[in-house]
């Protein structure tokens, strides 16, 4: 464990028995909650950086701050593939999408394909649904056989979504074991 973590060991360790046992097949959905500036986002960022080339999972991080709906669908597309190509062995140094495309393309042809086409439509003026997001990730996970963290910063900010959003993410969130 990094030695930063220390003043919040307990918060850690709740977080990585949480995660174990969403590995074990137990659905896991955990909130941190607290003021601003009281470590929250730190905690979050060691146990990624302590955890990032586990192969049990990988990480999808997103953070809402200043994020509207198309930005929040970019990165997800962006750390789905970011963290996936770092876990391969591939260290890009960016988040560039389209050179995140093309180096998971020989990987996960399935996956890169829903984004591609969700993509295109983004193109034609019409928003990516939820439901179309989630086809993504659930593609991404049958594909990889791996589970998914998906860590939502500023989780609170989805408010500023559509409703209908909410309503579909919310059941995702219910039925969805694997993410």
């Amino acid at each position: 464990m990094n030695k930063e973590v220390l003043v919040r060991t307990k918060e850690y360790q709740i977080l990585e028995k949480r995660i174990n046992s969403f590995l074990q097949g137990y659905k896991q959905n955990l909130a941190l909650l607290g003021p601003s500036f009281s470590g929250k986002t730190h905690l979050i960022e060691t146990f990624l950086e302590n955890n990032l080339l586990s192969k049990k999972f990988i990480f999808l991080y997103t953070d809402l701050e200043f994020s509207t709906f198309p930005n929040f669908t970019f990165q997800v597309f962006s750390s789905l593939l970011f963290y996936y190509l770092k876990q391969k062995g591939k260290f890009i140094n960016d988040y560039n999408l389209d050179t995140l495309i093309l180096e998971s393309q020989e990987f996960i042809p399935k996956t890169i394909e829903k984004i591609k086409s969700i993509l295109t439509l983004s193109h034609s003026k019409e928003r990516a649904s939820w439901e179309q997001i989630a086809q993504v990730l659930d593609t991404f996970t049958d594909e990889t056989q791996q589970k998914l963290i998906f860590v939502i910063e500023n989780f609170t900010l989805l408010k500023n979504f559509s409703k209908k959003f909410l309503l579909d993410l919310a059941k995702y969130i219910t039925l969805q074991k694997n993410i």
